[in-house]
């Protein structure tokens, strides 16, 4: 693996962590001084790394800025616990650093497209330790600071109260005093009783059942040998060279060229041939009809194809890709639906392109597996179709997995990600005790639940503790918000490759 895949492959797990880790990540202040990050590849890079921006504000690495001081702040953290400072380290610090600034940016940004504005006096009264002596302010120490600097930290102290603006609106301030009882908080997004209700009730809330499962993926050969009978052009094997090129002028003036016997067609493929759907020698991988069909910029130019004899060639015919000269060199295979291959073939086009019809069949035998549940047993329909029956218990609706709910049972691996789909929820909590669903398309499965128990129970959640549970959740999600936005420029990976990363 290269230096940046690897790169690459580290932010993603970056970027995971810090969606996870909430108010720690995000709402945090510093104030502290530059570190130097060793490792810093300097030569061929000069200049401040700009890492992205937002909403087109720079988010430079350089000295006294507010990544600089998250950095030194994580770093020297690392240090006090006696941490091995690492590259992976730094990276991995960098990446969080950075994302802090946008963070910020994006806060302030918001507050500030509010309407709301700061009173000169709440700057001024934020600036007074910065001018203090022994806990009282200073003029002396006030009048001999230059206008520069004052400026400066009358700026880092604007976006420091409109960044906190935002965090009391939304959190209160239980984030900057962690004393404080969440019950006296008097800002932030608040809970509802009926909410907690709500989340207690599906917490407890659940269904014993049992389940078969059709497997698509055994679709039955002979059913597919009679879809390829009722559809045989589509393949029909053709055999051709092709030589593709970017642009129409190239491929005519190429064509022209054959056509005049100025050069021949295996001569030009080697010469000018991108080998676009071909391999090197300019030979079509793909050479069912409907394979050929779909790398054309429309599928009606395959008419220009389907009639040409061995050894011709065709007219310019624009791709997905570019343009392409084809050359017939052997004839037409007529579909064979006694070949193995060929049926396999089939099957794989099938399940792209013909789900709906192999869904179909096996929702047609689920059904029959009802009707003998039905008049039998569950267990007995089971026997009959030859099929394992899975068991599930304490199965909780919780439509994504939500963190705020109990997670969903996904022992059994066919349901694993069926907490994704909402039909099958819907389906399995409309069911009463003992009673057999409808077939369910689940992935490549076509299921039959019979739900063996329903349960209530009246377990509570402590208010408190789904507060604090639910504001990190808040959290994270404008966390989400903010790495989706159209106004986040991420450049992090680029520029760490370039100022970051030794090219030795």
């Amino acid at each position: 693996m290269s230096t940046k895949d690897e790169v690459k492959k580290e932010n993603k797990s970056v970027k995971k962590v810090l969606l996870s880790i909430g108010s720690i990540a995000i709402l945090v202040l510093a104030a502290v001084s530059f570190i130097f990050i060793p490792g810093m590849a300097q030569a061929g890079n000069s200049g401040v790394p700009v890492f992205g921006s937002w909403d087109g504000e720079q988010v430079k690495y350089e000295s006294g800025s507010y990544f600089a001081n998250r950095l030194e702040a994580y770093i020297e953290q690392e240090k006090l616990s006696n941490q091995d400072i690492n590259e992976n380290v730094y990276q991995y610090y960098l990446y969080r650093s950075f994302m802090d600034s946008i963070n910020r940016l994006a806060f302030i940004d918001y507050v500030n497209s509010t309407g709301y504005t700061l009173s000169d006096i709440k700057v001024d009264r934020a600036m007074i330790p910065y001018f203090s002596e022994n806990g009282k302010y200073s003029d002396k120490l006030y009048r001999n600071t230059p206008d520069s600097e004052k400026n400066n930290l009358r700026k880092q102290i604007s976006d420091d109260l409109l960044y906190t603006r935002y965090i009391l609106d939304y959190f209160s301030d239980e984030i900057m005093n962690q004393n404080q009882s969440l019950a006296d908080i008097a800002f932030g997004l608040k809970t509802s009783e009926a909410e907690l209700a709500f989340i207690n009730k599906m917490n407890n809330t659940s269904k014993t059942f049992e389940i078969v499962f059709f497997d698509t993926n055994a679709y039955p050969s002979v059913k597919a040998v009679e879809f390829a009978n009722e559809n045989l052009d589509l393949f029909n094997k053709y055999y051709f060279n092709a030589i593709s090129v970017e642009s129409e002028s190239v491929a005519k003036k190429i064509l022209s060229q054959i056509n005049n016997q100025e050069i021949t067609f295996e001569d030009a493929l080697k010469e000018y041939s991108k080998n676009y759907y071909t391999t090197t020698e300019g030979e079509l991988k793909n050479k069912y009809e409907y394979q050929i069909k779909s790398t054309l910029a429309s599928s009606d130019d395959f008419s220009k194809l389907k009639n040409l004899e061995i050894d011709s060639i065709s007219e310019v015919i624009k791709t997905g890709t570019g343009y392409t000269i084809y050359k017939c060199v052997a004839a037409t295979e007529p579909t064979n639906t006694k070949d193995s291959t060929t049926i396999n073939d089939v099957l794989d086009y099938m399940k792209s392109n013909e789900m709906g019809r192999i869904e179909d069949y096996y929702k047609a035998e689920a059904e029959k597996f009802i009707a003998e549940s039905n008049a039998t047993s569950f267990d007995n329909a089971c026997k009959k179709f030859d099929l394992t029956k899975e068991s599930v218990s304490d199965y909780v609706l919780n439509y994504m997995n939500s963190s705020l709910i109990r997670n969903a049972d996904t022992s059994v691996s066919q349901i694993a990600s069926a907490y994704q789909n909402e039909n099958f929820l819907k389906t399995l909590f409309s069911l009463a005790t003992n009673e057999i669903s409808k077939p369910i398309v689940l992935n490549k499965y076509i299921a039959v639940v019979k739900v063996v128990n329903s349960k209530s129970n009246a377990e509570q959640i402590e208010k408190l503790a789904y507060i604090e549970n639910a504001s990190m959740v808040d959290q994270s999600t404008i966390m989400e918000n903010i790495y989706d936005s159209k106004k986040l420029k991420n450049d992090f990976e680029k520029t760490y490759s370039k100022y970051f990363v030794s090219n030795n």
